[in-house]
C-alpha cells in the first residue's frame, strides 16, 4: 500500500493564523482521508476483477474475443461513471493490454515489468507508488487486482488513478492563512501533489 504524507508550506510574506498543533492535525487528517480514498479504489478493482467477463476475456478463443469486446464497453462505462480513473485496463498473463477504457492502448502497452502487475499476478491486490503513465505521461497511481479463473491467475485488472483527481479533491482546496498551501510527498520525499505543478515528480524534499 502506498503511503503518503501531507505537508504544509508557506509562501514568503504569508501569515498563518493557526497554531502548529492545528496545522499538524489537519495534515494528519488529510493524509488519513487520502489513504482511505485509495483503499476505496483498491476495493473497486478487487470487486470488479472478480466478475466473470474479465476471466473470459483472457481466453484465446472466439469466446475470449467476444468477452474482450464486452469488457471494453464495461471499462468505458466504469471510467465515465467514476471520473477519477485516467484509464482502466485488463492485461493478460504476459502483461499485454487486451481490453481498456482507452481504445488506443489496446495491444500496444505491455506492463509485465511493472511492480503492480507482478504483485497482482502473485495473487494480491496492489497499490503502486506514484509513477508516470506509459499511456499519457502523467503522474498516476496504479491499482491492480488479479483476475482468477479456476483458482489460477489469468490476468490483471488495473486502474490508473490520476494524481490530479485526488489533488483537486484533497489538496488544492486547503488554504492556510493568506498564502499557505498543502502538498503531498511519498515515502521517499518525492513531491507528488503540489499547487505548483512544475514541482510534481521533480523535487524531492528528502534530498534538500
Amino acid at each position: 500500500m502506498a503511503v503518503f504524507a501531507v505537508l504544509f508550506g508557506l509562501l514568503v510574506g504569508g501569515l498563518v493564523w493557526e497554531t502548529l498543533d492545528n496545522i499538524q492535525q489537519r495534515a494528519d487528517s488529510t493524509a488519513k482521508s487520502l489513504e482511505s480514498w485509495i483503499r476505496d479504489r483498491q476495493f473497486d478493482l478487487k470487486s470488479w476483477s472478480s466478475e466473470e467477463i474479465y476471466a473470459k476475456a483472457t481466453k484465446p478463443s472466439i469466446i475470449g474475443k467476444a468477452a474482450r469486446a464486452s469488457a471494453n464497453e464495461k471499462l468505458v462505462r466504469l471510467k465515465s461513471d467514476y471520473g477519477y480513473y485516467e484509464d482502466l485496463f485488463l492485461a493478460d498473463a504476459q502483461g499485454k493490454s487486451i481490453a481498456s477504457s482507452t481504445a488506443a492502448v489496446i495491444g500496444k502497452i505491455n506492463v509485465k515489468d511493472r511492480a503492480y502487475f507482478k504483485g497482482a499476478m502473485a495473487g494480491n491486490a496492489f497499490v503502486s507508488d506514484v509513477a508516470v503513465s506509459r499511456g499519457s505521461g502523467n503522474p498516476v497511481v496504479f491499482i491492480a487486482a488479479p483476475v482468477v479463473d479456476k483458482s489460477q491467475v489469468k490476468g490483471v485488472l488495473a486502474g490508473v488513478v490520476s494524481i490530479d483527481s485526488f489533488s483537486s479533491q484533497f489538496i488544492d482546496p486547503i488554504k492556510i492563512g493568506k498564502s499557505g498551501y498543502a502538498f503531498v510527498i511519498n515515502n521517499s520525499g518525492l513531491i507528488i501533489a503540489h499547487p505548483d505543478k512544475s514541482k510534481i515528480m521533480k523535487e524531492n524534499i528528502g534530498k534538500l
